[in-house]
């Protein structure tokens, strides 16, 4: 019978300093992006600049979408009415379609469409 034995210090088990402080530089400051399409269309994003954060660049025909994105993040967005339905504006008063701006705060827009 053969037996072995294997041993380690406290030190061993203890996680390196480098990880914590590498967590602790991750300082990234999220604003919430909340785009809904209304009763009448779509809505689409596209990420104009790409993001080292982001592993998806576009959110294609959506009743609407809510997400997270690093400040100063450069986003455009647009709306795409159903039939018989037009694009009048965004809820906030913003009236191009396509849309882009970049990400400094929260943001909660709603497609406006209109009847043909």
């Amino acid at each position: 019978m053969i037996l072995f034995v294997f041993g380690c210090t406290r030190a061993d088990l203890q996680a390196p300093e480098s990880i914590d402080s590498q967590i602790d530089e991750i300082d990234v400051t999220l604003y919430l992006l909340s785009v809904s399409a209304g009763s009448n269309g779509w809505v689409s994003l596209h990420l104009t600049k790409p993001s080292k954060y982001l592993k998806y660049q576009n959110v294609q025909d959506r009743a609407g979408f809510t997400l997270p994105f690093p400040a100063e993040t450069e986003v455009t967005i647009s709306a795409t009415p159903a039939d018989g339905y037009y694009f009048d504006k965004w809820s906030n008063g913003w009236t191009g379609n396509p849309t882009t701006f970049t990400l400094n705060s929260d943001i909660y827009v709603t497609a406006v469409y209109k009847t043909d």
